[in-house]
């Protein structure tokens, strides 16, 4: 389970008991249920958008370099005007730049690397691919090689 699910357990949790503490009636106890259900029903689905976890990313190339982002399309999904390029990239990432992107990285931790997190799961997620987040993630594995 991630942070953000554990945040909504932890949310449920406080609803849950301050509802609880109102008084003890049957129109609480349906009350509980309901936010009990919707919360639970935010959490599985937030759960099942997340892309596949790390462990399950398989690296073909043990020593990737900065080149084979590119290869995976990083440059036509994330380096074209109005995002990751340029004078003025988005967030200061210009994602055809190796010292740009090797700032938003830490080699060899591909799962604790900012950029990765990012693409997996984070706010990046919907504009990648499944090419460009193992890519990414075996490049910093493999030690965000030039």
């Amino acid at each position: 389970m991630n942070f953000k699910n554990l945040t909504y357990v932890f949310i449920l949790l406080l609803i849950l008991q301050a509802i609880n503490c109102e008084s003890k009636n049957s129109d609480n106890e349906e009350k509980q249920r309901v936010i009990a259900g919707v919360l639970i029903n935010n959490i599985t689905s937030t759960s099942s958008t997340s892309t596949a976890s790390s462990s399950s990313i398989v690296c073909s190339n043990s020593a990737p370099t900065f080149s084979t982002l590119a290869t995976a399309g990083v440059t036509s999904n994330c380096a074209k005007s109005g995002c990751h390029v340029g004078a003025s990239p988005q967030s200061g990432l210009d994602m055809t730049s190796y010292s740009s992107v090797l700032t938003k990285v830490t080699a060899k931790n591909g799962s604790g690397s900012f950029l990765y997190q990012k693409i997996n799961g984070g706010t990046m997620q919907q504009y990648t691919t499944s090419q460009i987040t193992t890519a990414v993630y075996c490049w910093i594995q493999g030690g965000a090689l030039p």
